[in-house]
């Protein structure tokens, strides 16, 4: 198993080579570039192309991304022309606050569809059951903009019990324990809308899962031997209705962790998601082709997590 891990890890490098190559003629073939509206419309336009020739916009674009990805594997991913820093100090202060935000979502995802999921599909056809697939359908249904403006609408402005944007508050010194808890405080109400949109499909799986897995020939085989039902859903219902939820783990994880840009976008939260679309609006593209490169590399880790989880989960599954 860890050598087919370390294989699937020496893969990525490839790929991670062929996605860096996509970006960055995709992002060359944007219109327009990061002085596009960046300098005085009155500015001497000789003096614009001096700047574009200096930045090295006019070379063949082979050249361009030899520069760039040279300067890549040294960890250089150059400068973001609209903050005048180095790239990766830029998006690691947004990055480390997505992580912040997804763990908290995650965290509350799983401890609240499993325990749902699982008792909806054990009590099939009751009042509970008929709640947890009204609620997500209904869930499913409505855009998760116009939840997340619903929420910020009654805990943030009717009851003022949450920030409505931001990611922590002004006035508190960087470091002190007011500064983490005015974060957490800001990362509570995005987290819990982002947890229930990304609840639904857990719940759904899960409860069709033991559904499914009551009606399956082990179960009535464990119950001709006078196991009890309750041993049979923790030893085995519950175990093999996890398969599903085990296949897109790690794809779950490594997409919140991206960032929602949604989400952020509409909280002002100042995450990986909100920064990706605010790059992309100014055609910053040392920033966008290092997110892009990111989000590549989350999925492919999210790809080999969700191997990973389902070779625990279910000992007939290995990695080889």
């Amino acid at each position: 198993m860890w050598k087919t891990i370390f294989r699937r890890i020496l893969i990525m490098i490839p790929q991670l080579f062929v996605l860096s190559i996509l970006v960055f003629i995709l992002a060359k073939l944007m219109p327009g570039d990061a002085l596009t509206g960046l300098l005085n419309p009155n500015i001497d336009q000789n003096v614009v192309e001096q700047l574009r020739i200096e930045a090295g916009y006019y070379d063949p674009w082979y050249v361009q991304y030899g520069r760039w990805i040279t300067k890549a594997m040294q960890g250089d991913f150059g400068m973001s022309y609209n903050y005048k820093l180095p790239v990766m100090s830029v998006i690691g202060v947004r990055a480390m606050n997505s992580f912040a935000l997804s763990l908290f979502a995650i965290i509350i995802m799983y401890a609240a569809s499993i325990p749902i999921g699982i008792f909806a599909g054990k009590n099939q056809g009751s009042r509970f059951d008929k709640t947890v697939v009204f609620f997500n359908f209904f869930i499913f249904a409505i855009p998760s903009f116009v939840m997340y403006l619903f929420f910020i609408l009654i805990f943030g402005y009717k009851l003022k019990w949450f920030p409505t944007i931001g990611s922590v508050s002004s006035d508190v010194v960087k470091g002190t324990f007011a500064y983490y808890m005015s974060k957490l405080h800001h990362m509570i109400m995005p987290a819990i809308c982002i947890a229930i949109i990304s609840s639904v499909s857990t719940i759904q799986y899960l409860r069709n899962e033991v559904i499914d897995a009551k009606t399956q020939d082990y179960v009535k085989t464990a119950r001709s031997k006078g196991v009890p039902m309750q041993k049979v859903y923790t030893h085995h219902i519950f175990r093999n209705s996890l398969l599903p939820i085990a296949a897109f783990f790690g794809f779950q994880i490594s997409g919140l962790l991206g960032g929602s840009v949604i989400a952020e976008s509409i909280f002002n939260y100042q995450g990986m998601g909100k920064f990706f679309l605010e790059s992309i609006q100014t055609r910053d593209f040392s920033v966008v082709t290092s997110l892009i490169l990111i989000y590549g590399f989350l999925f492919l880790l999210g790809s080999l997590l969700s191997d990973i989880t389902m070779s625990i989960v279910d000992p007939r599954i290995r990695i080889e």
